[in-house]
């Protein structure tokens, strides 16, 4: 029977591992997805270093495939829920830029990864601003910026990649890794 609790899915479990048999069982991206996710949001190491810090960490130890996959779906996410406006002007971009543009071209998105470095160049100029005002004044921009990612879906589905990717060879996105 189905829990009524709406957030029944925090007290879930992570999957043991990502192993060949259930990569094999998916016929679409979405049967992996959210497993494949909470799977490696289980790998962060506790602690009290910051959080971005120990998913450093965490994607250290992860095949490039796999790291991949974490940096474009965690990017994807963050702008899903704060736009690019909050993902930028959150404070700890620098860190991860770098990786995350790398992971977009990795899958052939480089329009995302480009329109990714205009963004960082706007923040940078956002975070200078010397009042909540003029801080302000890049909104619009910023709002530009959401509306282009938005419209490169159609273009650049990175999703369907990775997807294709694991179909066509399993072997790097298994975890713990298997010969």
């Amino acid at each position: 029977m189905p829990s009524t609790n709406r957030f029944a899915f925090l007290l879930e479990k992570p999957r043991p591992s990502l192993d060949r048999q259930f990569y094999i069982e998916s016929r679409c991206f979405a049967d992996v997805d959210y497993a494949m996710w909470r799977y490696l949001l289980a790998l962060i190491p506790p602690g009290s270093d910051t959080y971005e810090r120990r998913t450093k960490r965490m994607l250290a130890a992860l095949s490039p495939e796999l790291r991949t996959y974490f940096l474009v779906r965690s990017f994807d996410g963050e702008w899903g829920s704060e736009g690019m406006e909050g993902t930028f002007l959150a404070g700890d971009w620098e860190e991860w830029l770098p990786d995350t543009v790398a992971a977009f071209r990795a899958l052939g998105a480089n329009k995302r990864a480009e329109l990714i470095e205009r963004v960082a160049r706007l923040a940078s100029h956002a975070a200078a601003a010397s009042s909540d005002e003029e801080r302000d004044s890049f909104h619009p921009q910023f709002k530009q910026f959401d509306e282009e990612w938005s419209r490169l879906s159609g273009s650049e589905d990175f999703f369907d990649v990775i997807y294709r990717n694991i179909k066509s060879d399993v072997r790097p996105y298994l975890h713990p890794s298997k010969p």
